[in-house]
């Protein structure tokens, strides 16, 4: 007697679950809807904040530097992605792979992606900019060297 009112219990559990509900079906159709027009919206704005500016920035230290200080240039270096208009900021330290046309007296190279000159104009202005430009002057064996182009 026990298995037939189990038994009969669950027929009835999975009888419910086969009935649909009007409204939740209307629910998660809508849900959905708007699932893929956020979606659709997302890459259309993806596609219009690509980048074409690229900026490269190439450091030579002080020889005398100790590894706690290159690590906090980039620490510092790394603080221009608080900069809302800078994008794929990277940064690089020299290997030496005995290419002899290597820029080698330069130890510390950032690149990073503006989508235009305007963007640009708004980075050189920053004050996370101008502090960096502040804080790292004085470990420079010379001004930074620079290199822009836009992508193809």
């Amino acid at each position: 007697m026990k298995n037939f009112i189990t038994t009969l219990l669950l027929i009835s559990f999975f009888a419910s679950c086969q009935n649909s509900n009007p409204q939740l079906e209307k629910e998660l159709s809508e849900t959905k809807a708007r699932l893929e027009a956020a979606k659709s919206a997302l890459k259309k704005k993806n596609a219009t904040t690509e980048t074409s500016l690229v900026h490269e920035v190439y450091f030579n230290l002080n020889d005398d530097l100790t590894p706690a200080q290159i690590t906090q240039v980039h620490q510092t270096i790394l603080q221009l992605k608080d900069i809302p208009v800078v994008h794929n900021l990277v940064i690089g330290d020299f290997k030496n792979l005995n290419d002899p046309r290597a820029l080698s007296d330069y130890e510390i190279k950032i690149s990073m992606e503006f989508i235009d000159e305007k963007e640009y104009s708004i980075y050189q202005a920053h004050p996370v900019h101008l502090a960096l430009k502040k804080s790292i002057g004085d470990i420079l064996a010379g001004p930074p060297v620079t290199y822009d182009f836009i992508k193809k």
